[in-house]
């Protein structure tokens, strides 16, 4: 999770193993997220594992960056 330097007050999470990538506005995440695909999505992933994928971001985000979501 890294700020986006010619954004202020966005940052960015990316998951390499899905290759999905979250932006989002500082406190503002649920309002401003946009989800992109790091390349081609692997062939593998499904509706389910993207929802799944997402979730397990959201989690994360919560848990350790609370004050930027």
């Amino acid at each position: 999770m890294t700020n986006i330097t010619n954004k202020q007050g966005w940052y960015v999470v990316a998951d390499l193993d899905n290759r999905i990538k979250i932006e989002w506005k500082k406190g503002m995440y649920n309002e401003t997220q946009r989800i992109s695909f790091i390349g081609d999505a692997p062939a593998t992933l499904d509706e389910l594992a993207i929802a799944s994928a997402l979730r397990e971001i959201g989690e994360y985000l919560y848990l350790n960056f609370r004050e930027l979501v």
